[in-house]
């Protein structure tokens, strides 16, 4: 039997006084009880639960909790199968002055391959069906497929290239207040990293972002460049 316990603490704070309705804490708990059935076969339960509080009355303190099952099957030395599903949900306070959005239940599901052919390249599918938390104390519920490799040709220079679409709904238990949408997004991505020591690395990456929706201005196209430093101890 493995078991794991996780814990995440996030605080979101915007210097701009327009944006401070999204200053918020939230903290997050991930536990899973596997059985190995087999030396190459993991299943077993797992549960989250994410709890958020707003500094200002403008949005909903909300709580969010799944539950679910999960396996992690290598088939052979190189593949990885990791299956999910079960059922999520969100519970919302309405401590919001105008803002209204009714609890929601839904369910959620991935299924996730990881294959490294050679010692130079490996990669990993994703398709999957999520409910997570929207930006106006609401959700979105979208449907998503990734794919992501990892080219590692040259012993100084690696480099990774992934393509993902995703299709959501914005906006969902909106009862008074929330923007609601239906939207596609589609991104690219390219980056390059080498080591500089036994213990940094540098990368640079690049995404485009194609975004479209079915509300006024909502849709858009970004071209973003990130420069990337890593230090472990």
């Amino acid at each position: 039997v493995t078991l794991s316990l996780g814990y995440d603490h996030q605080y979101v704070y915007s210097p701009a006084s327009e944006y401070d309705s999204q200053n918020q804490n939230t903290d997050m708990l991930l536990g899973r009880a596997g059985l190995q059935l087999n030396p190459a076969l993991i299943a077993g339960l797992e549960t989250t639960g994410s709890w958020t509080r707003y500094e200002n009355p403008t949005l909903n303190n909300n709580m969010g909790y799944s539950f679910g099952a999960y396996a992690d099957w290598m088939p052979g030395s190189y593949v990885h199968i990791q299956p999910r599903a079960g059922w999520t949900g969100m519970h919302f306070e309405q401590t919001s002055d105008s803002i209204k959005t009714s609890d929601i239940n839904s369910w959620y599901a991935n299924l996730t391959i990881i294959h490294a052919p050679t010692e130079a390249i490996n990669y990993s599918f994703s398709v999957g069906h999520e409910l997570r938390g929207g930006i106006e104390s609401d959700a979105i519920e979208d449907t998503y497929a990734r794919l992501a490799a990892t080219w590692n040709a040259m012993k100084f220079l690696s480099m990774t290239t992934s393509l993902s679409y995703e299709h959501g709904k914005a906006g969902v238990g909106n009862d008074t207040g929330n923007l609601k949408e239906t939207y596609d997004w589609f991104s690219g991505a390219l980056g390059f990293s080498c080591p500089i020591t036994e213990r940094a690395t540098l990368g640079l990456n690049y995404r485009l972002t194609l975004r479209s929706s079915d509300v006024s201005d909502n849709g858009y196209t970004q071209n973003m460049v990130s420069l990337h430093f890593n230090y472990a101890l």
